[in-house]
């Protein structure tokens, strides 16, 4: 997400799309570490009543997040708020997030568990944007920290012995995860291009995966045989998320210079974080493309069948359509829209649009 954002790409659909697996796969650490904590307490327990037992707590857990979340902390944060301000936020916070850490810890799930489970509470409440701003100064120290220590318990002289071993496991997990992304991609969330573009983007490890190997060595759940060469690739595989960035977006501009033109038409009414261009005239094409150059994402309505017809032609997703009529704006999406811009050069109706 930190290579699409400096590339002013994360509002595009790639960013999109990688944004939305990433969150899915985030919520999935939940329960794998629910099933760590398991293996490790019932070890003489069949495989089938261990994952009974994770989905049981992992329903169990999700009922708590929705009635703490929706009952309690709210409140919590509003009494904060007005009592103590910001410095009180803060260490409610971190009372919050210390305080699940040990509800998971003492029943025997992993500390990365509550403190997850303390991230979902917290952004279920209005102070999510505030709380996100005041811990933003420990996270970069915090990141740091944490690959730090990933880094120093690598074994390198035993990895050096692996290398043929941990060369085949990369090539796997990259190849692997780039066909399952590109189908996933494909099938329900764009065209080929993107979807390969997304598909390399995803290949590489994510940083969980060293969450889930300590705790599975700190719950003796697997041994260093194990966890050495899986680090070991998973780390590599990291360090290879730019390459494989800007491998996925040459091919990608590969594939759509060699492809006809086509125009998406997704459902417009769905759509969030856009941007509306009412009028696609002389005004209305430069804001356009000051708009395309920042990679947003734009929807033009024009009444002239004219600009419509060229701005398509340039490439512009222009429909034709009265911005004036409620029902015309609805189908746009203006409820989701991040921007109503009106370029009509007509009084009246640039009124008309703006009531």
């Amino acid at each position: 997400m930190q290579l699409l954002a400096e590339d002013r790409r994360a509002a595009g659909p790639v960013g999109r799309a990688s944004l939305s697996v990433l969150l899915f796969q985030d919520i999935l650490v939940a329960p794998i570490l629910i099933f760590v904590g398991f293996l490790s307490r019932d070890s003489d327990a069949s495989l089938t009543s261990v994952i009974f037992d994770a989905l049981l707590q992992g329903v169990i857990a999700i009922i708590v997040i929705v009635l703490v979340g929706r009952l309690f902390l709210r409140r919590v944060f509003r009494l904060a708020a007005r009592a103590g301000g910001r410095d009180f936020l803060m260490a409610l916070t971190l009372f919050v997030l210390i305080g699940a850490a040990v509800i998971t810890a003492s029943a025997g799930l992993s500390l990365a568990l509550g403190a997850f489970l303390a991230g979902v509470l917290l952004g279920e409440t209005e102070f999510k944007h505030q709380t996100e701003v005041d811990l933003e100064p420990f996270k970069g120290l915090l990141l740091g920290l944490f690959f730090m220590t990933v880094g120093m318990s690598l074994d390198l002289a035993n990895i050096a012995t692996m290398l043929p071993v941990v060369l085949g496991g990369l090539v796997a997990l990259l190849f692997a995860k780039t066909v399952i992304a590109w189908c996933a991609c494909r099938l329900f969330a764009g065209p080929g291009a993107m979807s390969l573009e997304t598909a390399f983007l995803l290949a590489p490890a994510g940083e969980f995966a060293f969450v889930v190997m300590t705790a599975a060595v700190a719950d003796n759940v697997a041994g260093s045989t194990i966890i050495t060469p899986v680090s070991a690739i998973a780390g590599i595989s990291m360090l290879m998320t730019p390459i494989m960035s800007r491998v996925g977006q040459a091919i990608s501009t590969r594939m759509k210079a060699s492809a006809p033109p086509e125009m998406d038409e997704p459902d417009l009414a769905s759509l969030e974080g856009h941007v509306i261009i009412a009028g696609f005239g002389r005004v209305g094409r430069a804001i356009f493309h000051i708009l395309k150059s920042e990679n947003a994402d734009i929807i033009a309505l024009d009444r002239d069948p004219g600009h419509a017809y060229r701005g398509r032609a340039e490439g512009a997703r222009v429909y034709l359509g009265d911005a004036a009529r409620d029902e015309i704006l609805m189908a746009a999406g203006a409820q989701g829209a991040a921007m109503f811009v009106v370029t009509v050069d007509d009084p009246i109706s640039a009124e008309a649009m703006v009531r």
